[in-house]
């Protein structure tokens, strides 16, 4: 069982730790509270922190002499960082919003030594209050991007585990989008690792047809300002900041992109796509992606392996949107 303490940095050299904590509950970007964690070890993947939590609340007991010193550092403004003691992970920094303390008496109630403060402390990502509220789940699309062009994109399940996006037919030309959205700063540094393949009909005219892809900005699966009538997609602050493609048909193959660099992006969340583009009324190009994983080095921090049905909150449009589990 993996333990969490915080570790607090003052003077921007010296820290103090704490692993005996009681109690902590979360809050993520869109200030629904995350069922609490108790106990003197609560199991909890640091890495949590970075994708949705912009907020945690800790309760922890001090003796007297360690309150002498957070009376000097656990001021609203300062800041903390967590840490996982087994794994050996210190988190981005974070922010004090507040602290309060309330003294306890311990069972050794005449020796000062035994006496105790219980500290309630909340604390958040430097960026909690700008992050807007953004859709993380696993969103699918189908664009009519082409003037002069309807569209027929449709996203299936050949086998338990893969997505399949398909342009169904000749006559047609048109975007179909996999996506997810992430906060900037997590996902950058991190690599991605995809599973899929591609069918591409015209070898002689070769497009990238087939395209992994990092963006800036947040994306809605349901929106036409995001998605265009007889238009790109919009592009949002620095545009796209990463990308690979296949502008052929390719076997199964396993590639990466990264490590990411998204330090030219303006926004605080970016945008992951796999994107499937029909570029010629006559063709019929589809992409299959069995598995997509988010890393940390050699780490696997989340794997998009597609278990569950596609559920389409609209369909029989030029426009159709839904989603797939992991």
């Amino acid at each position: 069982m993996s333990e969490q303490g915080i570790m607090i940095k003052y003077d921007t050299v010296n820290t103090i730790s704490f692993s005996n904590i009681l109690r902590m509950s979360m809050q993520d970007s869109k200030n629904a509270f995350i069922p609490e964690f108790v106990g003197e070890e609560p199991e909890i993947n640091t890495d949590v922190w970075n994708k949705t939590i912009t907020r945690m609340i800790y309760e922890f007991r001090v003796t007297e002499s360690e309150k002498v010193i957070l009376d000097h550092i656990l001021q609203d403004g300062n800041t903390i960082q967590l840490y996982d003691y087994v794994k050996g992970i210190t988190n981005e920094d974070a922010v004090i919003e507040d602290m309060d303390a309330h003294f306890e008496i311990s069972k050794g109630r005449d020796d000062p030594i035994e006496q105790q403060w219980l500290i309630t402390l909340k604390i958040a990502r430097p960026d909690a209050s700008a992050l807007p509220p953004a859709d993380t789940s696993y969103q699918l699309r189908e664009h009519r991007a082409w003037a002069g062009y309807n569209s027929y994109i449709t996203f299936t399940k050949p086998t338990s585990t893969v997505l399949r996006i398909d342009d169904n037919a000749a006559g047609y030309m048109a975007n179909g989008y996999f996506f997810k959205n992430y906060p900037r700063n997590y996902l950058n540094g991190k690599t991605i690792r995809i599973t899929w393949r591609g069918y591409w009909s015209y070898a002689p005219t070769p497009r990238d047809y087939a395209r992994l892809e990092v963006v800036d900005g947040s994306y809605t699966r349901s929106s036409m300002t995001d998605f265009p009538d007889f238009q790109g997609r919009t592009s949002k602050g620095a545009g796209l900041l990463e990308y690979l493609y296949h502008n052929l048909t390719f076997g199964w193959v396993t590639e990466t992109l990264g490590p990411l660099d998204l330090s030219a992006g303006t926004e605080q969340w970016c945008s992951l796509f796999v994107l499937l583009t029909d570029y010629w009324e006559q063709q019929n190009p589809w992409i299959e992606i069995d598995t997509i994983e988010i890393m940390s080095g050699a780490t696997v921090l989340e794997t998009i392996h597609f278990l569950s049905a596609v559920t389409m909150e609209q369909s029989g449009t030029y426009n159709d949107y839904g989603t797939v589990s992991s």
